[in-house]
């Protein structure tokens, strides 16, 4: 390939940006070289001869420039190859090459010697080219503001800064002792609390140290006494009986509180350090230069420093703490102490609260808790903006300008960034007309999930499967309804499906929640897509046995993941929260916490499907394995809860155990029922629940698909399932066991057994039902000594009698089966049953007939003769093709031949079923003909066995010249196509089946 060409390829509609002007320099500097290889191997292999590729080098320089000691981290590279257009693979190839390698610590690599060398040496020589002016011209030009990001001026005012200020204030006031009052931030799930903390901490250059008051017990935060010493020896007693017979004396040893023992741990961080975080972040760097004078007071520098602080412990839903208990030895942090410790005095403490939430909101206040409360305002359309743009773009939102940013992982698209911003109300949070409130933090979610989706849209059912997926993040799943902004994005995403080339109109509807798995699908995408970011966790919604695990597990397999199943309804606060153990350590005992039970689980199916379902594993996906935690609304110990709530947005199980970055967390529930709880205001605003279900069509379909072949011969199978489609059809209710309003789809499912009584039938409940019935239809019928495979009946009598076995079985069964399941899964008082089986009872008396008629017919067929149309009309096209392996077909046709009024008869019979047969098959498809060829040497070989000697002009016929009178168009009336198949007949000469054709008929090969 030419270097021009290159250059083409490589750079034209590259992410670079680069253009005509620089493409133009390195062809200039590149002039001499006659050609270059795409192929990054050609290109290595040129550079161990000391030259070198223009693309090979570049991606090392920029790994150089973003390392330290040589080292940097994976995304940097996944970064910078997917701005040059290269695939995936590009990485694994790198270190086969032998240019980088891995270091041993997840998520980093290092450039080896050999590239370090190649640097070092000031240039690449490609014809005693100097590529690294070139590289030096293309840094420059990527610097240049190529992409038009419409972000808004820094306010005059904000939250973040009235925050800052309130915090700083309360700081000196702390550090002077005039107050012990602490601040308390009250504002609405997903207002950006945590998120503000997180900055504020950054800004400060202070460590971190965040506790979910949910999530913490008391072995966390109180000194637990463990061990009984003997004080002469040392040595641990095993118990008091052991004390008494050696005459030790012992002591209880108190060990630290785990909280305590982790702040101790802490040490301030490091100038240079801090100086590096606040240059990551233009946002950083401008509220640094305004409140430069008091950070510097409040701040500890270094373990020598006395004075100051130099660690945030923020304290997140303190009223939903699990325990009152534990409410006041949180609120003792004040005082310089979590229960009877001391914390170290360099830790400043921060509430946070929510304003609404039905277990724990700011109401719940004590009269002795005084803080200082700080409201979150609604954020505005514009701090959003800013933060996102910090965040997510490559703009340095103080100068405007746009630059590489190697720190950068995840970038929204400027089209998207701006078009979405447009749609926004002035203030982000505000309570709605209807549906759910949507918090800064769930509309992050909506911008991301709209940015990584966007790319992968490439159909009418794409756009229908994302606007159902954002539909349901803006509506609330337990009234149904939804905040009206919603229209507002429906718009958008029409819009750029419509940029896509793809025909979809405004008012195109979701897709139903019968096709979620659809959704599913884009949500994996998406979150593969967004690296990370993408963090609201999918929970499926519906009532039990709607398929929700089975389509999971189903999907898991065609995309080749492994699956982990976690039924959160059979876990115990035992399984979730590690043991309390002590550990010694420069002479004092602290707490440390045992590996929980569930995580030891996950943990341990995670590394049996790593070591023996590799395939499961793939280079270059973000994600794995699937963690599926059903049974979500189900869960009523708090501590299960909190502890499944911190997997969903931690990642980890417990605060110590974090799971393995390439699981993602998906979960179901049943929304509302027996057992269930509805999720408060905050678990809504950090989930998306997506209404499921499974259509009654695809379920009849599955126990068609799924039946023995012998009741669907015989077609019993299939008036058993037109029984209860009737039942679902007729006694369907447009509401719920509740009396509430259903998606037509899932009407089938509720039925009205009596008046005012509705039940809820799910598939699971009718799958079970039906093949119970069938399989004890099959062991009754065997019972009376029948055969299902082999019916045959001596009078029509017997038959009735057949039947009415049928008919008393699948009453008995099946009513008695769901009979059951019904009063299992229902919460029904006084519930007449023998009423509703006499409703029920009539569906099948019905149905009488139909068996009779049925059972008659296979005698019939067992009995009488059947011409080739006979077999055509009542079995169709496959069963008629491959009827020479049928013995009942054979037999039933040999009949037919041998009662036949002549040879004209045959052929006709023949001619017309040819005719209506070829029109169907694909006379260019090898198989098709084969099917043919098959059928006919099938009908000659039958004519020959049964043709009586009164029509012995057949009899005197070679094999050959009776497979011409069949294929005669003096005989047959052929159309084109028919002939067609005639011609065609020799193109399948290589075939087995062919050759053995060919000796049948007593030629050769090449006739």
């Amino acid at each position: 390939m030419k270097f021009k060409n290159l250059v083409d390829e490589v750079l034209k509609e590259s992410k670079l940006g680069l253009d005509k002007e620089t493409k133009n320099e390195i062809l200039t500097e590149a002039r001499g070289r006659k050609s270059i290889q795409l192929d990054l191997k050609e290109a290595n292999s040129v550079l161990k001869g000391k030259k070198g590729s223009v693309v090979l080098a570049d991606i090392l320089q920029q790994l150089e420039s973003v390392s330290k000691n040589h080292e940097f981290k994976a995304n940097n590279l996944k970064k910078i190859i997917e701005d040059y257009g290269l695939p995936v693979k590009t990485r694994n190839e790198l270190i086969k090459w032998g240019w980088i390698e891995e270091t041993g610590t997840k998520g980093r690599l290092r450039l080896t010697n050999k590239a370090v060398d190649v640097l070092t040496a000031k240039e690449f020589n490609l014809d005693k080219v100097k590529v690294k002016k070139v590289t030096k011209s293309v840094t420059k030009r990527m610097d240049l503001k190529t992409k038009k990001y419409k972000i808004p001026p820094s306010p005059k005012s904000s939250l973040t800064r009235k925050i800052v200020k309130e915090i700083l204030s309360n700081m000196l006031a702390q550090l002077t002792g005039k107050i012990k009052t602490g601040i308390l931030l009250a504002g609405n799930p997903g207002t950006g609390k945590t998120s503000t903390i997180r900055f504020i901490a950054n800004l400060f250059g202070m460590n971190l140290v965040t506790i979910e008051a949910p999530h913490i017990t008391e072995e966390n935060v109180i000194s637990i006494p463990y061990i009984i010493f003997d004080t002469k020896t040392g040595k641990e007693v095993a118990n008091s009986m052991q004390l008494k017979q050696e005459g030790s004396e012992y002591k209880l040893i108190y060990a630290e509180s785990n909280i305590v023992t982790q702040l101790k741990k802490l040490k301030p961080i490091r100038e240079e350090q801090w100086e590096k975080i606040i240059r990551k972040s233009p946002l950083l760097k401008e509220y640094y230069e305004k409140f430069a004078v008091i950070i510097e007071q409040v701040r500890r520098n270094s373990e020598a420093d006395k004075k100051g602080f130099s660690t945030i412990l923020f304290l997140d839903e303190y009223y939903r703490r699990p325990s009152e208990r534990i409410g006041n030895i949180l609120r003792g942090i004040l005082d310089g102490r979590i229960g009877s410790e001391k914390i170290p005095n360099d830790v400043y403490p921060i509430y946070a609260t929510n304003l609404k939430d039905e277990t724990g909101d700011v109401e719940q206040q004590m009269e002795h808790e005084e803080f200082i409360q700080v409201n979150f305002d609604d954020v505005t359309k514009d701090e959003f903006a800013r933060f996102i743009a910090d965040k997510y773009t490559p703009v340095d939102i103080t100068t405007g300008e746009e630059k590489e940013n190697p720190e950068l992982t995840y970038e929204i698209d400027p089209d998207v960034y701006n078009e979405f911003l447009e749609i926004l109300p002035e203030k982000l949070g505000q309570e709605p007309e209807k549906g759910l409130r949507m918090s800064p933090r769930r509309t992050e979610q909506v911008l991301v999930y709209l940015n990584s989706t966007v790319k992968n849209i490439q159909s009418v059912d794409d756009v229908r499967a994302t606007l159902q997926y954002l539909k349901n993040l803006y509506t609330d799943y337990l009234t149904g309804e939804t905040n009206p902004d919603y229209e507002k994005v429906k718009k958008l995403v029409v819009k750029f499906a419509k940029e896509k080339g793809i025909d979809v109109s405004s008012d195109i509807d979701e897709i139903p929640p019968t096709e979620w798995i659809k959704t599913f699908d884009l949500i994996m995408k998406a979150k593969e897509d967004a690296d990370g970011e993408l963090k609201i966790t999918p929970i499926f919604a519906s009532a039990p046995g709607q398929g929700k695990t089975s389509l999971v597990k189903q999907y898991a397999k065609d995309n080749k993941m492994g699956l982990i199943y976690i039924n959160g309804y059979e876990l115990s606060p035992d399984d979730v929260i590690g043991i309390p153990i002590p550990e010694e350590g420069k002479g004092k005992v602290t707490t440390k916490f045992t590996e929980p039970p569930l995580y030891k689980r996950i943990m341990d199916e995670y590394n049996e499907l790593k070591n023996n379902e590799s395939e499961y594993f793939q280079e270059g996906r973000k994600y794995n394995v699937i963690l599926f935690i059903d049974e979500f609304s189900r869960v009523k110990n708090t501590k299960v809860f909190n502890a499944l709530r911190m997997m969903m947005l931690e990642h980890k199980v417990t605060a110590e155990y974090p799971l393995p970055d390439d699981i993602i967390i998906v979960s179901a529930m049943n929304p509302n029922g027996v057992g269930t709880s509805p999720l408060s205001e905050h678990m809504k605003d950090v989930v998306n629940v997506i209404p499921t279900g499974l259509s009654f069509k695809k379920m009849m379909i599955y126990l068609q698909s799924n039946t023995d072949p012998e009741f669907e011969d015989t077609k019993l199978g299939n008036i058993l399932r037109n029984i209860i489609s009737q039942i679902a059809v007729e006694l369907g209710s447009d509401t719920n066991t509740e009396g509430e309003p259903i998606d037509v789809e899932f009407t089938f499912y509720y039925w009205e057994v009596l008046p005012d009584t509705v039940v809820y039938v799910s598939p699971r409940i009718l799958t079970t039902a039906y093949f119970q019935t069938l399989n004890d239809t099959k062991i009754e019928l065997t019972l009376e000594g029948y055969d299902l495979q082999n019916l045959s009946f001596e009078t029509e009598d017997e038959i009735k009698n057949v039947a009415q076995i049928i008919l008393d079985t699948w009453k008995d069964s099946f009513l008695t089966a769901l009979q059951n399941q019904i009063k299992d899964k229902n919460d029904l008082e006084d519930f007449d049953w023998e009423q509703v089986k006499v409703k029920l009872n009539t569906y099948f008396v019905d149905s009488l007939d139909e068996i009779v008629s049925t059972l008659a017919q296979i005698r019939s067929e067992l009995a009488g003769s059947f011409s080739l149309s006979n077999i055509l009309e009542s079995k169709g096209i496959d069963a008629l093709l491959d009827f020479g392996n049928d013995d009942l077909l054979v037999t039933s046709y040999g009949e037919y031949v041998k009662n036949a009024t002549s040879v004209q008869e045959i052929l006709e019979d023949f001619a017309n079923v040819f005719q209506e047969i070829s029109t169907k098959l694909d006379n260019k498809n090898k198989d098709d003909i084969i099917k043919l060829l098959k059928f006919i040497n099938s009908v000659i070989k039958i004519v020959q066995d049964e043709i009586s000697e009164g029509d012995s002009k057949l009899l005197k016929m070679t094999a050959k010249e009776q497979f011409k009178v069949f294929t005669n168009i003096e005989n047959i009336e052929l159309t084109d196509d028919n002939l067609n198949y005639i011609l065609m007949l020799g193109q399948v000469y290589e075939t087995e089946e062919y050759k053995e054709f060919v000796r049948l008929l007593g030629g050769e090969e090449n006739e």
